[in-house]
């Protein structure tokens, strides 16, 4: 059990202010939050997040089992943080999956043990055709989703298919996604 400073074990000593703040059940600030961020000291951090779940939802832990599928590395948004992407203009140099291919490695990848299947990246909707929009809105309506998130960069015809064909979820910056 940590009721001290000391129980941290903390190896990075500008750790300790914040270990104080967090036995007291204080609220970090933006410059503590940027130290943890940022130390090398990810086993201290740890023992720190740990006690505050401890607090919050005693010795309960909930995970999820994930995958993620990237259907193209060619982008229209051009991120300045993504070190992925092929920009949209030199689009040949890059990949694409078609339906069928990103279909057949979601089954191969997802079982009965995976909770959420991601499809990360590309923004392709946003530049598609009718007849693309329409058929991948029908193939997702046939999933069996229990949500899906698309972003306002995936195009306004784009969302207004998903909506009409999926359980279509709101999303943005500020957005907080909950999930049972």
């Amino acid at each position: 059990m940590i009721r001290t400073v000391e129980d941290f074990r903390l190896v990075d000593p500008a750790l300790a202010p914040v270990a104080e703040r967090v036995l007291a059940g204080d609220r970090l600030d933006s410059d503590e939050g940027l130290l943890l961020a940022t130390t090398p000291d990810l086993l201290g951090v740890g023992r720190m997040a740990n006690l505050v779940r401890e607090r919050l939802h005693g010795d309960r832990t909930c995970y999820n089992i994930n995958r993620h599928l990237n259907p193209t590395n060619v982008c229209v948004a051009s991120c300045k943080l993504c070190a992925f992407y092929v920009p949209w203009r030199q689009r040949e140099d890059g990949w694409t999956y078609s339906v069928e291919q990103a279909v057949e490695i979601a089954a191969r990848d997802v079982d009965e043990s995976v909770s959420e299947l991601h499809i990360v990246g590309g923004l392709h909707l946003m530049r598609a055709d009718t007849r693309r929009i329409e058929e991948t809105a029908s193939f997702l309506r046939n999933e069996n989703l229990k949500e899906l998130h698309a972003c306002h960069c995936t195009g306004f015809a784009a969302l207004h298919a998903l909506a009409r064909e999926t359980p279509l979820k709101e999303t943005g910056v500020g957005t907080v996604l909950r999930y049972p």
